[in-house]
């Protein structure tokens, strides 16, 4: 199925590819999925000028709004004033199974908690 929800966009520079970015659009709402650039041209911040293409691109195609999504990178802050509140809701099954899976997901999110405050990168 073609909706054309698809958008991908690559900063080259001297024919090398140095940034790339892709999102999705539906319903006048651009979703940001992920970026990434090549790290020999950090210091040309090209992470932030594909982003800064793709709002303007998505500006250019009509877009009401550019979702950047969960997480709390630093950059995004450079673009947005607000941020929504997200709420997450996690279920069960009522057996032993669903209690041993609840402990493993709380388990696993205290750790990631201490990771990030022992300013450490964890796996994925």
């Amino acid at each position: 199925m073609d909706e054309g929800w698809l958008r991908l966009y690559t900063l080259r520079l001297n024919g090398t590819i140095a940034g790339v970015m892709y999102g999705f659009v539906v319903d006048k709402k651009f979703f940001f999925y992920q970026h990434g650039y090549d790290e020999a041209y950090a210091r040309y911040s090209t992470g932030l000028v594909v982003m800064a293409w793709s709002i303007r691109a998505a500006i250019e195609e009509g877009v009401r709004e550019f979702d950047m999504l969960y997480g709390h990178e630093s950059y995004k802050s450079l673009w947005a004033r607000e941020q929504r509140p997200l709420t997450r809701l996690q279920l069960f099954p009522p057996r032993v199974t669903g209690t041993l899976l609840r402990k493993q997901v709380e388990t696993r999110q205290a750790l990631r908690v201490i990771v990030h405050q022992l300013g450490l990168k964890a796996r994925a």
